[in-house]
This record gives C-alpha cells, sequence and structure tokens, in this order.
C-alpha cells in the first residue's frame, strides 16, 4: 500500500539530511547520492519499503560500517523532525547548509572524538609524531585535516617547539602550492596540542598522473646507474613552482652492485604503507619492482586520497601486504578510468614477478593512457612555461623510452624477416624435384588460393632444414585454415609424387638385367661358334 504524503515528505526529510551528512563527512559523489536518493523516494511513491543507507551500500557510494554511523548515530527520529530546519526544494543540487555532525562515539578504539571545536570523522594517517584524523569545521561548513601531536611527545620541548612552528609557519605562507594551517590550540578536555590544516584530498587525475611520470623518468635514471631508491613515498617528492615533481631523500638508497650491507637480512627499511611485502620481510631484497610497487602506492594515494593497505600498526599492514588484496582506485574515486586501475594492479601486484618489471614499461603505459596533465592545474601557467624544460617538453615530441626503442628495433626486424625470400622445394606430379622462392606474404597467398603443394618443404637459407609448411610457425594457421579436402589432396599427392620415381627405377632395373641376359647369350654363342669352327 503507498504511503500517505505526510509519511513520504517526512522520509525524504530523513534521507536528504543523511544524504548531506554522507556528503560533508565521508565525501562522496554529491551527484552520485543525488541519483540514488531520487531513486528511492521514486520507489517509495510506489509502495517499495526500501531503506535509503542500504541504497547507498549496495551502490558501494558507502561502506556498510559507514553507513552504520550514519544511522546508529545521526539519523533523526520523526519526533526530532519538528526543530529540523526547513528543507530546501527538491532540486538537482541542493544549497549547502552548515551542519554540525554529533561526535562519534569511543567504540573505535579509543580514538578521539573532537579536538576543540572541529568533530573527528576519521583518521587518516599515523606517525611516530601523533596521527592526522578527517575532521568536520562546522564554523567554515568544512572537512579539515586536523593534525594531533602524540601525548608522549609534547613534554619534549624541542619537538612541542617545532610543532607549534609549523602551525604559525602555516599561516605566513599563504601560498597554492603550500598546505595552510587554518588554526592550532590545546584541546581543553585532553590536553593534546592540534593543528588545523587544509584538506587537500584526493588530487585531479592528470595532476597525479603527470607527477608520477616525473618521478618514474627519475627512477628510470637511477635504475640505470643501479642504484635502488627504497623509500618513494609522497613525502620524498618536491615539487617546483612549474609542476616538475622531483625525487629526494637518498638516505636509503643502496646500489645493487655493491656488497655491503648497513641493514639485518629480516630488517625491513622504508615507509610501512608504501614498501613491497618482501622489502618488509628483508630489505636486502629490495630491487627495481620494490620500487615500482611503491611508485605505485603513491600513485594511488593521489588519486584517492587513501593508501592501498592501511591499519593500526606495521604489522597489521605488512600482513595485509602479504595478503595482496585491495580495492581499486575507482571505488574511492570514480574518475579513475579502467586502464589506470590496471596499471596500478600490476604495479601492486604482490609477487615482485607479476608487476612491471622495469619502470621504463610503466611509463610507456602511463603516456600511451594519455591521462598526464601536460601542466599540473594547481601550476601557474605563467610560472610553469618560465621553465625551460616544461617549454621544451611542451614543444617536443616525447623521448622514446627503451621499450619503444626495442620495440621499433623488433619491428624493424620483423618487417626485413618478412620480406627475406624463402627456399621450396617440391615434386611435381611427374616426379620431377622443383625449387623456387617466395616471401611470407607470397607463400601464404598461394595456399589460400589453393597453387602450392602442400607437400611442399621450406627453409630460410641453403644451408638451412628444409622442413614442411606446417612446421614452420609463420605458416601453422594458414595450412591448419585449410578446408579438409585440401589436407586429404596432401596425403595422396606425397605417395603419387614418391610413386613416380619408384617406377622409373623399376624400370630402369629391368632394362639393365635384359641387357645383362642378352650380352651373357651373345658370349654363350660366340664361345660355342668358336668352339666348333676349331674342333673342325
Amino acid at each position: 500500500m503507498p504511503a500517505s504524503s505526510d509519511e513520504l515528505s517526512a522520509a525524504l526529510e530523513v534521507n536528504r539530511r543523511l544524504a548531506r551528512l554522507a556528503i560533508s563527512w565521508f565525501a562522496v559523489d554529491s551527484a552520485q547520492i543525488e541519483r540514488i536518493l531520487r531513486a528511492v523516494q521514486q520507489r517509495q511513491r510506489n509502495g517499495d519499503n526500501v531503506d535509503f543507507l542500504n541504497a547507498l551500500t549496495e551502490a558501494a557510494v558507502l561502506t556498510n560500517e559507514q553507513a552504520e554511523r550514519l544511522r546508529r548515530d545521526h539519523a533523526p527520529t520523526k519526533a526530532d523532525l519538528p526543530a529540523l530546519p526547513e528543507e530546501e526544494p527538491d532540486t538537482a543540487k541542493p544549497r549547502p547548509t552548515k551542519l554540525d555532525p554529533p561526535a562519534v562515539n569511543g567504540s573505535d578504539g579509543g580514538e578521539p572524538t573532537q579536538m576543540g571545536p572541529y568533530r573527528i570523522l576519521r583518521k587518516l594517517g599515523q606517525g611516530g609524531m601523533g596521527a592526522v584524523y578527517l575532521a568536520f569545521d562546522s564554523k567554515e561548513n568544512r572537512q579539515v585535516a586536523v593534525k594531533v601531536l602524540a601525548a608522549e611527545q609534547a613534554p619534549k620541548q624541542n619537538i612541542l617547539r617545532r610543532f607549534q612552528l609549523e602551525g604559525r609557519h602555516g599561516f605566513v605562507l599563504a601560498h597554492d602550492n603550500i598546505v595552510r594551517s587554518y588554526d592550532m590550540g590545546q584541546d581543553p578536555a585532553t590536553s593534546l596540542h592540534y593543528i588545523v590544516l587544509e584538506y587537500a584530498g584526493k588530487m585531479k587525475v592528470g595532476d597525479a598522473v603527470h607527477i608520477i611520470l616525473d618521478i618514474a623518468r627519475a627512477l628510470e635514471h637511477a635504475h640505470k646507474n643501479q642504484i635502488v631508491h627504497r623509500d618513494v613515498k609522497p613525502g620524498n617528492i618536491l615539487l617546483t613552482l612549474s609542476g616538475l615533481a622531483k625525487l629526494s631523500d637518498l638516505g636509503l638508497a643502496k646500489r645493487r652492485d655493491d656488497s655491503a650491507n648497513l641493514t639485518h637480512a629480516t630488517q625491513g627499511i622504508g615507509t610501512p604503507y608504501y614498501m613491497p611485502y618482501e622489502q618488509a620481510m628483508n630489505a636486502k631484497k629490495a630491487d627495481e619492482r620494490s620500487d615500482i610497487y611503491a611508485l605505485g602506492a603513491t600513485l594511488f594515494h593521489l588519486v584517492t586520497g587513501e593508501v592501498p593497505f592501511n591499519g593500526e600498526s606495521s604489522l597489521e599492514i605488512v600482513e595485509k601486504k602479504g595478503l595482496g588484496v585491495f580495492p581499486p582506485a575507482r571505488t574511492f574515486n570514480p574518475e579513475v578510468p579502467d586502464e589506470l586501475d590496471e596499471i596500478l594492479a600490476r604495479m601492486l601486484a604482490r609477487d615482485p614477478e607479476n608487476r612491471y618489471q622495469s619502470v621504463s614499461e610503466v611509463i610507456v603505459d602511463l603516456e600511451r593512457t594519455q591521462l598526464a596533465a601536460a601542466i599540473p592545474s594547481f601550476v601557474s601557467l605563467d610560472s610553469a612555461l618560465q621553465d625551460p624544460v616544461v617549454r621544451q617538453r611542451l614543444t617536443s615530441p616525447i623521448e622514446a623510452t627503451q621499450p619503444d626503442l626495442n620495440l621499433q628495433q623488433a619491428l624493424e626486424e620483423k618487417q626485413a624477416k618478412e620480406k627475406q625470400p624463402w627456399l621450396l622445394r617440391y615434386r611435381d606430379q611427374r616426379g620431377n624435384l622443383c625449387k623456387s622462392k617466395a616471401t611470407t606474404a607470397e607463400i601464404l597467398d598461394r595456399l589460400k588460393k589453393g597453387t602450392i603443394p602442400l607437400h611442399t618443404e621450406a627453409a630460410r637459407s641453403a644451408q638451412g632444414k628444409f622442413k614442411s609448411l606446417e612446421k614452420w610457425p609463420e605458416f601453422q594457421k594458414a595450412v591448419a585454415a585449410l578446408p579438409v579436402a585440401k589436407k586429404a589432396q596432401k596425403r595422396k599427392e606425397k605417395p603419387a609424387a614418391e610413386a613416380a620415381p619408384s617406377s622409373l627405377r623399376g624400370q630402369t632395373w629391368w632394362w639393365i638385367a635384359a641387357a645383362v641376359v642378352g650380352v651373357g647369350i651373345l658370349a654363350i654363342l660366340i664361345l660355342t661358334v668358336y668352339l666348333f669352327l676349331t674342333l673342325a
């Protein structure tokens, strides 16, 4: 039975508020949320008993945990509805409102639920100095990143001073390429020091691929010089004002040909979020493919705002990497195309043998996607064009990478080989041995037309071994595609051709035998006449 108009209106109001909370808290796509909201509303008008949050989880817009948090703590009851502000009309893009989400409960391992006036939504990362959280600024109606200094670090005056300087410098340095500081303080409830930072979130796909290509070229140069970086991560990537990305921090790099070792066999060095499983288990095993993995993890982080393997501790992260299963990047960012997800899957393969074997191959595949921005969107065009490297890239053709050069050489060799004539030999219907020359294309054409005997043998040179056409890879498919009748003809042709010379050989021996017998008889007759005349 269809719901009444009042019930539909109340349900719509609840769903709209949940939709806005989902967008604000979890940074989900507002257009996708709106489409699902309209679909749910239409089904409810038709009398279907459909739940909006269940619809969001079924469409993979929200995780089950996120939906349950909204349902458990933040869904208003019917008794609350009269006190709500008047909702806007049902338009495609609802106007933004200032929402103040209530604090989450402390059931998630004792994480803080609020820091000063900022409501904590979820943890973004953990380090030795403390943790960074995604939070909601109700005053400015925006998401922010709150960096919290660990309680055990605060008594160390040098560390506390450095932390406070970071906050102050963020106020002074207002620049498009520097993360801004909005606020800083000490939470009265926990006494924890915090800095409120601009939340950058995920990066545009074109900008991310541009940066990763720059770093990939840096790694290509390092690998050619037998150096493995072993600590590729966002923190070790520096950006110039013109948008060039540069790889820094070679403190953990090692030479492949260096027998000296500064790490124990079971010691994993690097950053757990980005280094591969084999490096985490044994730093000695790190090679060029380990850098490729870390580069893939960095690209994943740039386009999604998340790391592929997350966890509360290094051990938990390494255990997840041991399994090697992570969600595709497009589940976090629908703008990520399938081809980029395929590249990421290969870069982040658990086993090194299943990854790209050289960073040059990565460069080739990334360039072929044509996803990279020529100039990053966050860079001033005037600043970019002042850089001679940028100008050269914009005006010069792309330099071929090593795999492209190898591919071109292989293509040229293949074309030259196809033009080289084959030596052919076969017997005609009379058993005469025939020889000729033909290119690969000519032989294939003659096979198709049926103008070449199927028992023909071919060789690449006069000194080469002659084999039947069906035993050469170049002609196997063509021979296999021939009709059954022609193959049967092949079986009949060869015995017939071989029979002709056998018949000739039989006739020759008959004449020789007859001649021998004739000569013998003639000799006997001559001897008989001689004896007769002598005796007479």
